[in-house]
């Protein structure tokens, strides 16, 4: 409904080409487009580098991006934790 101020997706599947105008388009008004650690997306006319292989973190502004970096670190310990036990 365009309320969001915050996307992730911490796996992988995204390529160059899904990231680059939303990461311009939210640096831009304030906002920062990075991999799921807080790397920043390094953009490379090689073929070997076109996928985003460490899932990605956007947020309308910068704090709320740096908040959210930590919380998918804890997203990725939550995962490999075994079923509940019916």
């Amino acid at each position: 409904d365009g309320t969001a101020d915050a996307y992730v997706f911490p796996r992988p599947g995204m390529y160059l080409w899904d990231t680059c105008a939303g990461e311009a388009l939210l640096r831009a008004m304030g906002g920062d487009l990075t991999d799921r650690f807080g790397n920043h997306i390094r953009y490379s006319p090689e073929p070997s580098a076109h996928s985003v292989s460490n899932g990605l973190i956007a947020a309308t502004s910068e704090a709320l991006h740096k908040h959210l970096v930590p919380k998918v670190g804890v997203m990725d310990a939550l995962m490999k934790l075994p079923p509940p036990l019916v």
